[in-house]
């Protein structure tokens, strides 16, 4: 089922570009974490008003299970358009949002940026990077594992997610967007050139309920240094974390 909210079709759709943030409440390792909140708001509305303030198409993709109505119900409060569809096939939920989208607007092709709501402060700062390296001869763009996990998003076209959906994915294949491109036979590239590092590859997703506990730690940091700000580009966060000598407080990967 696709929610869209109508004043979006009447916008231009050249050069289009969809968000879709995943997020469900059916989660094993920390169940309905996201409805946590951060910054005095569930983290997925933050999510969303992040990227929605420079991709206008942005959506949240969840599934048909009964244990996502509560996510609909504040979706569509916060009058936020929305598709739910299979809960193990991820790139078949994907699939199916764009190809409604694409059914709607009437256009033969455009680009996806993948977003997992499992990062409270994620937000498009990568998105240009990841954008520009997704050419015409280019399916898909991973996020290298080199860098901050927390930012990572992914880049494809809707053509190529669509050859990738008819292919006989595994299990594995099936859960994620990823793996299927870089399994199979698609051409592929990865965002890694950043020279802002950390010396340790640390985690700032929300997996567990420790995680949770780390980053509300950084949130309170953040918030003394930039106010009730919700948009911490990558390299910023970065400083921020390498001044405040917070690395040992999250989880390593």
């Amino acid at each position: 089922m696709l929610q869209l909210n109508d004043l979006i079709l009447k916008k231009k759709t050249k050069n289009l570009i969809i968000v879709i943030i995943q997020a469900r409440s059916s989660s094993k390792r920390f169940p309905s974490k996201i409805f946590k909140k951060f910054y005095g708001k569930p983290y997925i509305l933050n999510i969303y008003k992040n990227f929605k303030k420079m991709y206008e198409l942005t959506i949240i993709a969840t599934t048909n299970k009964k244990t996502d109505n509560k996510l609909i119900d504040l979706l569509k409060k916060n009058h936020i358009s929305y598709y739910r569809g299979s809960e193990k096939n991820l790139v078949q939920r994907f699939y199916n949002c764009s190809s409604l989208i694409k059914k709607k607007l009437k256009i033969k092709d455009f680009k996806i940026i993948r977003v997992c709501a499992d990062m409270p402060f994620i937000n498009p700062s990568m998105s240009k990077k990841s954008l520009k390296l997704l050419s015409i001869n280019t399916d898909y763009v991973g996020y290298s594992k080199k860098l901050l996990d927390g930012y990572n998003l992914e880049t494809f076209w809707y053509s190529s997610l669509k050859k990738l959906s008819r292919l006989k994915l595994s299990d594995q294949e099936k859960e994620h967007i990823g793996p299927g491109f870089i399994n199979h036979n698609f051409k592929i590239k990865e965002l890694s050139k950043i020279s802002n590092r950390l010396k340790k590859n640390i985690s700032l997703s929300l997996d567990y309920k420790n995680d949770y506990k780390n980053l509300k730690k950084l949130e309170k940091v953040v918030f003394k240094k930039l106010g009730n700000n919700i948009y911490i580009p990558y390299h910023k966060m970065i400083k921020i974390i390498k001044e405040h000598k917070l690395i040992n407080s999250f989880r390593l990967l």
